[in-house]
């Protein structure tokens, strides 16, 4: 889990300030990247990303990540499992790479592709590249929300972050929206993309947008209706063969690799099946020394 943040300005130069702000939003995400932190500022934009070390622990995955050429941008919040696959792709097209992240793997894809590189990555994600040419910066969540991605916009200033407290350290938001606190006390929360705060929103889940000196534009890159129905012969043996390919998949990582238990059907499947490729797997639950009939 990785913390990302940012202050792009459509008609202005970033100042020591904006500066200042997006590592005050930084420090309101340190829990969610203890292991390094990070800002970039280029003309109207600052960047800001804080790291949890899970591909390539080194420096060489230090965030914001810039292209080889100058031109492009990115902070990253997420885990991409079929970074490796993509970069053997990559690499036998005669791309090279100066890190093991996977985070050099998305802005290489972007940067050939455009935004429809979303399409190639199995993953969850909330990411922001700026493009240093055309002064856009470009923004993208996962297919199903997973990782958080919030926004402001006030006249010429677009706001970003990967929570709600991080986004109010950006600049003074509104007061709470009466109708979002209406719907909160109905709900239990506040249905997406508003928030509990007026003028901040959240990014749809497989939504991504563009934020330019024409304005900003968003749009769904990703529906599940378009997905057909199932068709084999076998759905138990597909079923199973997907959750060990899913599982497989999300245990790439240059750091120990747990598994929290709750006691019920999912977690102890997704257990069992981690536990046949690392039979060392630690497993975490939580109890309560007040309430030994519940965990």
């Amino acid at each position: 889990m990785c913390g990302i943040a940012g202050i792009h300005h459509t008609q202005a130069i970033a100042g020591r300030h904006d500066v200042v702000l997006v590592h005050s939003a930084l420090d309101r995400l340190a829990h969610r990247g203890p292991d390094d932190d990070g800002s970039y500022q280029s003309g109207g934009t600052v960047l800001g990303h804080r790291r949890l070390s899970i591909i390539d622990t080194s420096d060489a995955g230090h965030q914001p990540f810039t292209d080889e050429n100058g031109r492009h941008t990115i902070v990253f919040n997420g885990e991409v499992f079929n970074y490796r696959e993509l970069r053997a792709g990559l690499e036998a097209a005669g791309h090279t790479f100066r890190s093991r992240s996977d985070t050099e793997v998305l802005l290489r894809l972007f940067t050939l592709k455009g935004p429809d590189f979303l399409h190639d990555l199995n993953g969850f994600f909330a990411l922001a590249i700026h493009d240093r040419e055309t002064g856009e910066l470009f923004l993208a969540r996962d297919r199903f929300g997973i990782k958080p991605l919030l926004w402001a916009h006030h006249g010429a200033t677009f706001r970003f972050a990967s929570e709600l407290g991080a986004l109010e350290v950006l600049g003074a938001l509104p007061d709470v929206d009466r109708a979002s606190l209406a719907q909160y006390l109905t709900f239990h929360h506040v249905p997406a993309p508003h928030t509990i705060l007026t003028g901040a929103r959240r990014l749809l889940p497989g939504h991504r947008m563009t934020v330019g000196p024409k304005g900003i534009s968003i749009e769904r890159w990703y529906d599940l209706a378009s997905v057909g129905p199932y068709t084999g012969p076998d759905p138990a043996s597909d079923l199973k063969d997907l959750l060990q390919d899913a599982v497989r998949l999300r245990l790439i990582a240059d750091v120990p690799v747990g598994c929290y238990l709750s006691g019920g059907l999912d977690s102890s499947i997704i257990s069992a099946l981690a536990a046949r490729s690392h039979p060392q797997l630690r497993t975490f639950s939580i109890g309560y020394s007040e309430d030994p009939w519940y965990d």
